[in-house]
């Protein structure tokens, strides 16, 4: 599978790794190389799970993440960050049907989460709805498979994930016509944190009914 898988983090944030790497064993069966980017702290595997830790220094968020990008052996990459706790198992069949039509459309991103801050088109010779060229977020932090080539032309080393999404966004509007999304996909993980590193409501639900540990956040 022509697929690697990149967990974009920071060592401010290793609280999360555990329960991060938890439901990412639940729920992601599958044979991919997977990079966890921190910045100098090593990640401690909990699971069976396997992650090769790349930690280049205190470096910006962009400039990271486009290490860890160059290194993937893979044409496509499922890009995740460390507090999306996945909660949906993809299958098999899902990521081959995916890869092949990326392939056959030239897709450039295809999100595989829902979304409800763009606006979609939708094309008759395609089952993916196409995020409209003047959208806002044509690029999303959204779990999304990646062409690899496409997120390292976009991705400034500057970046911060913010910066990411909303500038990298601007620059791609009315330009970008091969950005999609399949919308038969249900909620794919939960989001743990929200900006300012605090909890996000339905925090002890969702720790309850996957059975993790709690904790306070530093």
């Amino acid at each position: 599978m022509q697929l690697s898988v990149i967990v974009g983090s920071s060592d401010g944030y290793s609280e999360l790794w555990e329960p991060f790497q938890i439901c990412f064993e639940r729920y992601w069966k599958h044979q991919t190389e997977n990079l966890f980017v921190t910045e100098s702290k090593e990640v401690e595997l909990y699971t069976k799970a396997k992650f090769t830790t790349l930690s280049p220094g205190r470096k910006p968020w962009g400039e990271r993440m486009r290490s860890a990008i160059e290194m993937c052996s893979s044409k496509y990459i499922l890009f995740l960050l460390e507090d999306y706790f996945l909660c949906y198992e993809y299958t098999e069949r899902q990521l081959n049907e995916w890869l092949a039509n990326m392939d056959k459309y030239s897709i450039n991103r295809l999100q595989i989460s829902p979304s409800a801050h763009q606006r979609y088109k939708k094309l008759e010779n395609i089952r993916y709805n196409q995020i409209a060229p003047d959208s806002e977020y044509l690029i999303s932090l959204q779990p999304s498979i990646w062409r690899k080539e496409f997120l390292l032309k976009n991705l400034i080393p500057e970046y911060s994930p913010w910066d990411f999404e909303i500038y990298g966004s601007q620059f791609l509007k009315y330009n970008e016509n091969l950005t999609f999304i399949d919308k038969r996909i249900p909620t794919v993980y939960f989001n743990a944190v929200r900006r300012g590193k605090k909890k996000s409501p339905g925090w002890d639900a969702f720790f309850e009914k996957e059975e993790l540990k709690d904790f306070n956040l530093l």
